[in-house]
């Protein structure tokens, strides 16, 4: 599989489980990037927020939780479609390693201090 076609998978996936989360919700398909839009703090315009859920986009990944808030699921299930006990306590282990290697190869010692603050909460739970 070529590297775009598995970015495009992700878009696909990402959208699906967006689009199954505001359907549990009980919002019309019609007007859904509209109802996202309204409760997201952040600025996006309709049409970036109707990209996420036409799988032509993907949020950055510092929005993915409060997307993941408004639309009552867990960010760790709209990120990867996988609940608590599908995501193991070594899959936990795997990325707080990644995330602790990323850090201390930060060249600001000022932002590397920063993550490994908040690897640390992470690795509270």
């Amino acid at each position: 599989m070529h590297m775009s076609e598995f970015n495009e998978n992700i878009k696909i996936e990402f959208a699906g489980r967006l689009n199954d989360s505001l359907k549990s919700l009980d919002v019309p398909i019609r007007g859904r990037a509209q109802w996202i839009q309204k409760r997201l703090s952040f600025k996006i315009s309709v049409n970036g927020v109707k990209k996420w859920l036409e799988a032509e986009s993907l949020p950055s990944s510092a929005r993915y939780e409060e997307v993941a808030r408004i639309c009552g699921v867990s960010t760790i299930w709209l990120m990867s479609g996988k609940e608590g006990e599908t995501f193991t306590t070594q899959d936990f282990d795997a990325h707080l390693s990644a995330l602790l290697k990323i850090a201390e190869a930060l060249p600001d010692a000022e932002a590397s201090l920063k993550c490994m603050k908040a690897i640390n909460k992470l690795s509270q739970f």
